[in-house]
């Protein structure tokens, strides 16, 4: 087998482990050393009973997306089929003027949504789509 990566996550694993048990030690001793014996078991047995929760509710999530109770969308479904445009416009230009230019860039999107070819009005404008 090539690139066996056993031994290394195995090896990985128990490291975390002993971290784990060294770290629980070094809680207890602590809150020994300054709380007393009573707080040091019950903070060690807190940090216990809050990890195993943190894996319970883990697992229980990955459960529910598993079994398709939870639904996951990468991209959300748009019922509306609404898109926004900003239409900027020089400083000082006529209410008219932008109403005008908004107007034409609908008609260019309803032809282009509709599959007909978009034509510019006949004010001399580009027949390229509006800008």
């Amino acid at each position: 087998m090539i690139d066996d990566q056993t031994v290394p996550t195995r090896e990985a694993i128990g490291l975390m482990a002993n971290n784990a048990v060294l770290g629980l030690l070094l809680v207890l001793v602590t809150t020994w050393l300054f709380l007393g014996t009573r707080i040091a078991i019950f903070t060690a047995l807190g940090n216990a009973v809050a990890l195993a929760a943190l894996v319970t509710m883990f697992a229980v999530a990955a459960g529910a997306v598993a079994s398709g109770m939870v639904r996951m969308d990468f991209f959300a479904a748009d019922t509306l089929r609404l898109f926004y445009v900003n239409v900027e416009m020089p400083p000082a230009t006529p209410l008219e003027d932008t109403l005008a230019k908004t107007h034409e860039i609908e008609a260019w999107e309803a032809a282009r949504s509709s599959g007909d070819r978009w034509r510019p009005p006949s004010s001399g404008a580009s027949p390229s789509p509006p800008s």
